[in-house]
Parts: C-alpha cells; sequence; structure tokens
C-alpha cells in the first residue's frame, strides 16, 4: 500500500462515510452456484453518496502485461483520494486465463469490483468469479464443469491408511477382456466325473439315498479311518473306487 505522509483527514473522512453506508445489494445471480451477488454498478450506487458527502474518490486504473512466458496479467491500481489532497492506493494483480477481450474486461471488472470493496468496506457476498477465471458469457446456463460436481462429493475422511509393505492391488477395467479357463487334462476330466458317479451312487433317488450327514459316516466305516479330509472332491481315485465297490454292494444287498 502506498498513501500521503498523513492520511488524518482521510481517515476521519472515511469512517463517516462507512458509518453512513449500507449493506450491498446481492442484484444478481451466478447460474453456476445458483447463488446471487454484488454487481460493481450496485457496489458504487452504495457508496457513491456517503462518498461525495466527505469528500471522498475512488480512481481505478488498470493495465495488462504480459510475462516473459507469454501469460497475460491485469494489474490494478485503486486510489482513494480525499478533499484535502490526502490519498491511499493499493495494487492488485489478476491472472487473466482466457487470453482475449472478453477475458480481459471480466478479470478487469472482477479486480475492479473485489478492490473497490476492499478498499471502503463494502460487505458483498461472493461472486461470479468463474467468469473470469473459466468462462465467458456464452458458457451461462450450462451445467457446472465436471470439477464442480466432484467438489460436491463426500471425502473418504474415515477411511484407514493401508499398512506399510501392503500392495495395492490397481482397480480392475471394467470393459477387461475375461480369459476362459484353463482346459483340464484327460485325468482331471475322468477324476471329476467319478466324483460326481459316486456322489449320485450315495444320495440319489436311484442310489443309496443317504442324508447328507449319514454321507460321512459311510465313508469313514469304508476307508477305516477317522480322516477324510474335504470330502469326495479332495480323495485320491483309489478310495474313490473303494466307496463305489462298497455304495455298490450295499446297493445290490436291498434289491
Amino acid at each position: 500500500m502506498d498513501s500521503t505522509e498523513s492520511i488524518k483527514e482521510l481517515a476521519t473522512a472515511l469512517s463517516k462515510m462507512q458509518g453512513a453506508m449500507k449493506c450491498a445489494v446481492k442484484d444478481s445471480s451466478n447460474p453456476y452456484f445458483n447463488s446471487k451477488y454484488t454487481t460493481l454498478a450496485e457496489c458504487w450506487n452504495t457508496c457513491r453518496e456517503p462518498m461525495k458527502e466527505n469528500g471522498l474518490s475512488l480512481v481505478q486504473i488498470p493495465s495488462v502485461e504480459v510475462s516473459e512466458r507469454g501469460a497475460l496479467s491485469v494489474f490494478l491500481e485503486t486510489v482513494l483520494a480525499h478533499s484535502s489532497g490526502e490519498r491511499i492506493s493499493s495494487t492488485l494483480r489478476m491472472p487473466i486465463t482466457k487470453q482475449d477481450p472478453q477475458g480481459v474486461g471480466s478479470a478487469i471488472t472482477y479486480a475492479r469490483r473485489y478492490a473497490m470493496c476492499a478498499m471502503l468496506g463494502i460487505a458483498s457476498d461472493d461472486d461470479d468469479g468463474e467468469a473470469a477465471v473459466n468462462h465467458g458469457a456464452g458458457d451461462r446456463g450450462k451445467a457446472p464443469p465436471q470439477s464442480y460436481r466432484q467438489q460436491a462429493a463426500p471425502r473418504n475422511a474415515d477411511r484407514k491408511p493401508e499398512p506399510r509393505g501392503t500392495a495395492q492391488r490397481p482397480p480392475e477395467a471394467k470393459n477387461a477382456v475375461q480369459r476362459p479357463p484353463a482346459a483340464k487334462t484327460p485325468e482331471e476330466e475322468s477324476r471329476l466325473k467319478l466324483v460326481s458317479a459316486t456322489k449320485h451312487l450315495l444320495t440319489g433317488d436311484a442310489g443309496l439315498g443317504l442324508k447328507n450327514e449319514e454321507v460321512a459316516p459311510f465313508v469313514r466305516r469304508v476307508l477305516g479311518r477317522e480322516d477324510i479330509g474335504d470330502g469326495l472332491k479332495s480323495m485320491p481315485v483309489a478310495d474313490l473306487e473303494k466307496i463305489v465297490e462298497a455304495a455298490s454292494e450295499s446297493l445290490k444287498g436291498r434289491m
């Protein structure tokens, strides 16, 4: 901030002006956030008379500069002066992301409004600064960009961190190619058929018709041991053949 050696008269006048100034009205709408804000014109309507009555004036001088990398920025100097000759001033830098006449104009208007409110103490709600940042007038009324919708999404604040050393599996692609199951060998195919035949022989209506809880005791008696592992699927072929032979003999005895 820059100022004259003394700002006593200016500070007194500014205090009186702020005491007489009313709150700014939100006279425009932001289509992106569905909210209202105060325009630059309304800011002037709010402070013009109180400034006039207290001998104050405001001057804003914009300039555009180009950086070494070719980026444009608005430099806005705002000067608040008093009839006594006292003054204070400050400079605000505003980047221009949309480098065309519309983008420059939006950035200047945006800078003027905020610099003015900050200098004079005008209460103003948040505004449509998106016009100076990303969007032109032709974008208004359209759906918000994806980034806005993402910001509204809840964060996983309660998510526990993965323990160190634990490899994180990447998410599976939605359209990942499903690989066909590996082909079984002739021995595996033969064994699966034997398991199925044994099961039907023990529990099927054409077989012994044992209940599920009766199968294990029968198998234990046939094999002569208590440990039968995980059942028929894990048994060796020799054990399955013994069970089939015993079940067939029992079935013959019932005929």
